[in-house]
């Protein structure tokens, strides 16, 4: 909270403590349990040039490269949109060399490219969710569309009550972490698995 009354009190005078700015952002994004996303999500967006700021500062760089965990603090929804705020600060530069999409600089790119892989290995219908925003938000991209492909083949139990253990015969150790149609039988996955691929479509 203290930290938030100064970000406050500094936005008031933006132009002569920009400095002051950029560290308290810093500060509550890697120490808050939230990363302080809620209160920080609405300041970056009224201001692009803050996020490059922040996250291309060489300390804060090094301290993400060394501390990804930082996104596990995180929902899927909230890292959807961390994801999205960084295409937006840092668009994607067409590498017409090797056929793909880059930079515009080493940092932006390896900071962008943990947080889709994070979203991406999560598994879960709220990060396919995401993803699927992310690629209606970002068509240009067509790279994300495969993204979300995984993700979807790739959906994952992450929570299990004692309701579905009593239904399904399955431990939480051993459903956690399985993909959500291992609980379908294999005599009627051909017919289930078309109506998850719509489900998951939006159709």
């Amino acid at each position: 909270d203290k930290v938030k009354t100064l970000i406050s009190s500094f936005l008031n005078n933006s132009n002569e403590n920009r400095g002051n700015i950029i560290s308290a952002l810093s500060c509550l994004f890697w120490n808050s349990k939230t990363a302080g996303w809620d209160y920080i999500y609405p300041i970056f967006l009224k201001d692009m040039e803050l996020v490059r700021d922040v996250f291309l500062n060489e300390d804060n760089y090094l301290f993400f490269y060394d501390n990804q965990n930082v996104l596990k603090k995180l929902s899927d929804k909230d890292l959807t949109n961390f994801y999205r705020l960084m295409v937006m600060a840092f668009p994607y530069v067409e590498d017409n060399i090797n056929i793909r999409w880059v930079g515009p600089n080493e940092r932006a790119e390896r900071i962008r490219s943990i947080a889709l892989t994070t979203l991406k290995d999560r598994g879960s219908v709220e990060a396919c969710e995401g993803l699927r925003q992310i690629v209606l938000d970002f068509p240009q991209y067509e790279f994300l569309r495969y993204h979300l492909i995984e993700a979807e083949n790739w959906m994952r139990v992450v929570q299990w009550n004692p309701a579905a253990e009593k239904i399904f015969g399955f431990s939480e150790e051993e459903a956690l972490g399985q993909h959500a149609n291992f609980i379908v039988p294999d005599t009627r996955r051909s017919r289930v698995t078309p109506v998850m691929d719509e489900l998951l479509a939006g159709t």
